[in-house]
């Protein structure tokens, strides 16, 4: 079936669900009839949503503090009243589904920078805006918001796709951090 109407993977996650990134165009796939399916993740169309994983604090792959940080976030997530989503994975396992999300965050590298995503939803990968430490990662969100909100386009995939990688990448070089250290793609 990820051959057939996906991208040609899955990503398999520890609750046993399998997560198929269906192209587009794909309306209806008659050999899931059988099963649930349903959208990655809760999203819940009144509002935003922040999903963690355990992160560091329960789980032995984790390498941030995942609930910490989403807490965080989600006093500058809960300004918005639409439906973004806000992703926080602790390791590579991506658990927090920060590849499908609005706005993605999962540890990236040796030195464990975390790679912020941007525009992913059930049938596409988030778009790759780079890392930064884990200390900045709030303040990387609240930037991207404000430019958000600030832009007056809805969803964030369109809004990445209008104003661009690139000038998203700027903004928070400017922005994030103060002390100087830069956004790497």
């Amino acid at each position: 079936m990820a051959d057939r109407y996906g991208f040609g993977y899955v990503l398999l996650f520890n609750n046993q669900s399998v997560y198929i990134p269906i192209r587009e165009e794909v309306d209806r796939i008659e050999e899931l009839s059988n099963y649930e399916v349903r959208d990655p993740g809760p999203m819940y169309p009144e509002g935003p949503i922040t999903v963690a994983c355990l992160g560091n604090e329960l789980c032995p792959p984790g390498l941030i503090d995942t609930t910490g940080l989403g807490r965080k976030i989600h006093v500058h997530l809960s300004k918005l009243n639409e439906p973004v989503r806000v992703g926080i994975s602790g390791c590579t396992h991506d658990c927090g589904m920060s590849w499908i999300a609005d706005i993605g965050l999962e540890p990236f590298g040796s030195k464990t920078r975390v790679l912020i995503t941007m525009g992913g939803s059930p049938t596409a990968l988030g778009f790759v805006i780079g890392t930064v430490d884990p200390g900045d990662a709030e303040l990387a969100v609240q930037v991207l918001l404000d430019m958000y909100r600030r832009s007056g386009v809805r969803g964030v995939r369109n809004f990445v796709v209008k104003v661009g990688v690139d000038a998203i990448r700027s903004e928070l070089t400017r922005l994030v951090p103060r002390s100087g250290r830069r956004i790497r793609t």
